[in-house]
């Protein structure tokens, strides 16, 4: 039978049947009995009836919400600000996922050119009734594992969150999965932060080829819907002169203030306190120009010049959005507020761990005991941010930014940004020049960066434990590199085609120090040539591996190995070659 939720937050419980508590993706009571007729199966019209918003439903809304919510403030209480994505002017439709349809159960023939598709998913969502709640939210920010209130976030950095995403919905399938539809690009939010809320068509095509390429490897990720251009809209960007960095001359070496109160804020410092927003629009009070910054190298974000973009939407979808740096920052205000302060933090973080539960960590019981519910979703997020890392490192992706912020406690790549693949093998390599120092989110730290993100998100849940519980949970961080080596070690022999144990973890160690130590290894290459050698190889011993090293492994290599260079790979070889003939043995 039905059971009413009890949170302990009656104004702001769900209602919702006891089932939907302990059933991840099952429809609460506010989808229930909605039909779309089988003529219109596949509509948009279908999707808006299929809509079910979890976020606003079981959450609080920002008490100080002052309509329409597109200006930098600071938000201080409640889990979202209801604001309105900013359509693209002129939209065009430049791509759309068939199989991210397919799993929305949206027909192809909705993704076509001038239709309400593409009004809708460039921000427009009166284009489709039913979209009308839609939401951005605040989060807190730490940097591998250490907390930060961000510059320009107010004076007390309670002005961080989602700067430029809107979510339209969370949809359900028949299926009885939950996807939120969350617009990247979308225009100014209250967390914008003097931003101009955009996302331009270069970086986006980036994040709508590589998420779906990156679900498609089998790594865990936000998905791709839609990508939608503006054929009017454009911003300021940094980018590289063609002298210093090989870009293109011709993109924009002039630059100017877009402010008639540019040079009155430029002589008020703020140059310096709001660098990310004066570069941008008052580049010429700044003295950021072009001439000048060849002078300087490279600015904070990259680039010795600006050039005007197109604006684009990417839509994206995933279970959830839930962020370490929700946690965190629900965490910091029970754990640091006085009075009512607290206590709203308090029930506000209560509040979130219940509805991460239902959502990301079933089964959630609304009746039980909660403490056992956060320890056990602790221990299932250290598999699951370890799971996600090594699938990184395993296809070769430097996510270059894991703050808290960029994590999500599902364990699910999201915010594809300053990203890359590896080419030449560098442990320490990173695509963003503003990672930080030191090689924290450098390619074969990610493990270790995952592990600061989860112990922040961990941590973040004391406020809800008692103290065996803050003992237990204790445990579970400081077991988390355990966890990690394991998911390291299945994730190298899987790649090296062996069995995990001693012998798989020596093979890959001997292999890393290999690739470090030539220094002209391509990563992705050397695995696809490794298995073409394990073909050829069959079992081949002593002068076999020289034909492999030639005739194989050559292809992966950006330069020619000097005789002792040789001499250590096809020694390595040897040993790979016979760990499979004895594995091969021993299954038979």
């Amino acid at each position: 039978g039905e059971v009413a939720p009890k949170w302990g937050i009656a104004a702001h419980a769900p209602t919702c049947t006891h089932s939907c508590m302990l059933t991840f993706g099952a429809a609460s009571s506010l989808a229930a009995g909605r039909t779309c007729p089988a003529a219109a199966e596949g509509s948009l019209d279908c999707l808006s009836a299929r809509v079910d918003n979890s976020w606003i439903d079981q959450l609080e809304p920002d008490p100080e919400a002052r309509p329409p919510n597109k200006q930098a403030r600071e938000v201080h209480s409640g889990h979202y600000v209801i604001v309105k994505p900013t359509p693209l002017p002129r939209p065009y439709l430049i791509a759309c996922s068939p199989a991210v349809l397919e799993l929305l159960e949206i027909a192809a023939g909705e993704c076509t050119p001038d239709t309400p598709f593409v009004r809708l998913f460039a921000g427009d969502v009166d284009a489709v009734a039913g979209f009308e709640q839609t939401w951005a939210t605040p989060y807190a920010l730490s940097i591998y594992g250490s907390e930060v209130q961000p510059n320009g976030a107010g004076p007390t950095g309670n002005g961080y969150g989602d700067g430029r995403a809107v979510s339209i919905a969370e949809v359900l399938t028949s299926a009885g999965a939950r996807w939120e539809l969350q617009l990247k690009g979308a225009g100014k939010t209250p967390f914008c932060r003097n931003a101009d809320g955009r996302a331009v068509l270069r970086s986006s095509v980036r994040e709508y080829l590589a998420s779906e390429a990156m679900h498609h490897m089998g790594v865990a990720t936000t998905r791709a819907l839609s990508l939608v251009g503006s054929a009017d809209e454009t911003v300021l960007r940094p980018w590289y002169s063609t002298t210093t960095y090989g870009g293109d001359a011709n993109a924009s070496t002039a630059c100017d203030d877009t402010d008639s109160r540019c040079a009155l804020w430029a002589g008020a410092g703020e140059c310096d306190r709001n660098a990310a927003f004066m570069e941008e629009g008052c580049a010429k009070s700044c003295a950021k120009c072009s001439a000048t910054w060849s002078g300087r190298g490279r600015g904070m974000h990259g680039g010795d010049l600006h050039q005007r973009e197109r604006c684009a939407i990417t839509t994206r979808v995933a279970r959830s959005y839930l962020r370490v740096g929700h946690f965190e920052l629900f965490g910091r205000r029970a754990r640091s507020g006085r009075g009512e302060a607290a206590s709203t933090g308090t029930r506000n973080l209560e509040q979130l761990a219940r509805h991460a539960l239902w959502r990301e960590y079933p089964p959630y019981e609304a009746d039980a005991p909660l403490q056992p519910q956060l320890l056990r979703m602790a221990r299932e997020a250290a598999a699951r941010f370890a799971d996600l890392a090594a699938a990184w490192v395993r296809v070769g992706y430097a996510q270059s930014n894991f703050n808290s912020d960029n994590c999500l406690v599902g364990g699910v790549t999201v915010d594809y940004g300053p990203f890359g693949f590896v080419e030449p093998f560098s442990p320490r390599w990173s695509m963003w020049v503003g990672s930080a120092e030191g090689g924290h989110f450098g390619f074969l730290n990610q493990p270790a960066a995952a592990g600061r993100n989860y112990r922040m998100f961990a941590e973040a849940l004391l406020p809800l434990l008692d103290r065996s519980g803050a003992r237990e949970l204790r445990a579970t961080i400081d077991g988390y590199s355990g966890v990690a080596d394991a998911a390291m070690g299945r994730m190298w022999a899987a790649k090296l085609g062996l069995a995990a144990g001693a012998v798989a973890s020596g093979l890959a160690a001997e292999l890393l120090a290999l690739m470090e130590r030539h220094g002209g290894v391509d990563y992705t290459l050397l695995w696809r040539q490794l298995a073409t050698a394990l073909e050829r190889g069959n079992g081949a011993a002593g002068a076999g591996e020289v034909a492999l090293l030639g005739d194989v492994l050559a292809v992966a290599l950006y330069e020619p190995l000097s005789d002792a260079q040789a001499d250590a790979w096809r020694a390595w070889l040897r040993r790979w070659l016979t760990a499979h003939r004895e594995e091969a043995l021993g299954d038979g």
